[in-house]
């Protein structure tokens, strides 16, 4: 059985590597969303930095909707 990826550390992948990143992704072999701990709305911004320094989340993502 084939385990699934996850990103311990994200770093700007190799334009080479997008393909193939996106492609596990797709199979559901890279777990992206997982690590997101929070979403903050465009106005919350602060709190999610204060939120991050403060140890409350790991990954805090903020959606900008337009």
């Amino acid at each position: 059985m084939f385990r699934p990826y996850s990103l311990a550390c994200l770093s700007p992948p190799s334009a080479n590597n997008i393909p193939r990143l996106l492609d596990l992704y797709r199979d559901g072999q890279l777990k992206l969303d997982t690590p997101v701990t929070r979403r903050y709305r465009l106005e919350e911004i602060n709190q999610g930095y204060d939120d991050l320094l403060a140890g409350k989340n790991v990954r805090g993502v903020i959606i900008h909707e337009h």
